[in-house]
């Protein structure tokens, strides 16, 4: 219902308003944003959704960036090595961490007298850090690891995923592939330099062209 709202507006061509940042908002008021904070302050990070939806944020984005199980597993060598020395839960915890921040985002919209007119989007950026496209995992890996995360927000309750931060056409492509056999509805953002090309040295115009058979309902940029 809320997603369709959305849609249909930007159908009509009218102008949508998207979300600002949180982790910012979190250092603003005096919480820092290191591990996310979903399970120490989650009334801080819902009383930042609560304030955008309030200031007329028709989309609102959950506090997941950079929250996967790959961002686990980078402390470590291997994935036996994180199971010999890490803590317990750490092959499940961002799939937990996921769900429980989707939950502070639907439980601000549904306080809100906007809640019909405001859609969730799940936000997640590359599997790798954001602006090192050479780091990105091959097409095999990415598209296991992006069917698990997208599932793990659809499962929760977004209404459609935020790709954000995105670096390089292969990964954009196989992003929004996963999110289509899923059926679910996509944006995409990505980070050009000032030469209109993304940090992998692709134009903005090749890549939009090359998007276009994936039909993301909306391209954002940073």
């Amino acid at each position: 219902m809320s997603y369709a709202a959305v849609k249909a507006r930007m159908d009509r061509g009218e102008v949508i308003i998207l979300d600002g940042a949180i982790g910012t908002e979190m250092l603003r008021r005096g919480v820092t944003w290191e591990g996310h904070k979903v399970e120490s302050e989650p009334d801080a990070i819902r009383g930042i959704h609560a304030d955008y939806i309030a200031a007329g944020a028709d989309v609102i984005s959950t506090n997941t960036f950079q929250l996967a199980k790959r961002s686990f597993l980078n402390h470590f060598a291997d994935l036996e090595h994180m199971r010999h020395i890490g803590a317990a839960h750490l092959e499940t915890c961002a799939s937990k961490l996921v769900r429980d921040a989707v939950q502070l985002a639907l439980e601000a919209r549904r306080a809100s007298a906007r809640s019909q007119a405001v859609a969730v989007a799940g936000a997640m950026t590359t599997l790798e850090w954001c602006f090192r496209p050479d780091l990105a995992p091959d097409e095999t890996a990415m598209r296991a690891e992006y069917r698990e995360i997208i599932s793990d927000f659809q499962a929760a309750g977004v209404d459609l995923m935020l790709f954000e931060t995105v670096n390089r056409w292969q990964e954009a492509k196989v992003a929004l592939e996963a999110a289509r056999e899923l059926g679910i509805p996509a944006w995409i953002g990505f980070v050009p330099d000032w030469r209109a090309r993304l940090l992998s040295g692709e134009s903005i115009s090749e890549m939009v062209f090359q998007l276009e058979p994936f039909a993301p309902e909306a391209i954002l940029f940073n």
